[in-house]
């Protein structure tokens, strides 16, 4: 999933990643090594080394005064839903941002990890190079992507969270990904749409295009623009963000 581009005489990459994976994926091969080590700087989605972006993340996710409380029986829902991640450390969270969370630990029965995702062991491997890490976001930003934007709309979007989460092929919609990444299958996962049943319904469609589609334009400007001030640049982002014409 690694892309060259040549310009005004220097090279970037663009590498497509996923965010959840194995341990044994870790390591990357020697074509990713050598376009990391030809590279200035590192450009992933955030700047997930940078302790503001942390904190601006963590004070987004945080829960709202203003934000009515859950019926009980979507709460009890919720509860249930922390009980079987283990993941009781986040109650402290806003319900839509629990509901996020969840779903990133969704594969792990299926033995996918997000502490093994691609972007955090390559945010490592710069800061032991000593290449500097921009982000392409704003932690504003993918906070306003990821949850309600209204406090009225935060239990209609846990409720379709958790059904998602309830559905067991979730998990193996996240599993199916992750090893079509692995696998360097371009043409699977340009596939997605045909196979996730995850994009049937008109909100599904909308949180796809402002999840991922609509976010396109502004990276791949921000990646431009560091290259053309002199950068060789690596840049990272999910792998749904490399296909199609978007």
């Amino acid at each position: 999933m690694l892309f060259r581009s040549s310009h005004d005489g220097r090279d970037s990459w663009l590498y497509g990643t996923s965010h959840v994976g194995r341990r044994e994926w870790l390591m990357p091969g020697r074509t990713v090594m050598g376009a990391m080590m030809q590279s200035d700087k590192l450009a992933l989605e955030l700047n997930v080394l940078d302790p503001e972006v942390s904190k601006s993340l963590a004070q987004g996710m945080k829960a709202r005064d203003d934000a009515p409380e859950l019926s009980a029986a979507l709460a009890a829902r919720l509860e249930l839903q922390r009980e079987k991640a283990c993941a009781q450390d986040i109650a402290p969270l806003r319900p839509d941002a629990q509901v996020v969370a969840l779903q990133a630990l969704a594969g792990r029965p299926l033995g996918v990890y997000p502490d093994y995702g691609v972007d955090m062991m390559l945010a490592g491997m710069a800061a032991g190079l000593r290449k500097p890490v921009v982000g392409l976001e704003t932690p504003e930003l993918q906070v306003a992507l990821l949850v309600a934007p209204r406090p009225a709309e935060v239990a209609t979007v846990v409720r379709r969270g958790l059904d998602e989460l309830e559905d067991p092929a979730t998990r193996r919609v996240a599993l199916r990904l992750a090893e079509h990444w692995a696998a360097s299958d371009l043409a699977a996962i340009e596939n997605f749409a045909q196979w996730c049943g995850c994009l049937e319904s008109e909100a599904e469609r909308q949180a796809h295009q402002a999840g991922v589609l609509a976010r396109n334009p502004a990276m791949a400007e921000r990646i431009a623009t560091l290259h053309q001030r002199g950068a060789r640049v690596f840049a990272a982002v999910g792998a749904l963000h490399m296909t199609g014409p978007e």
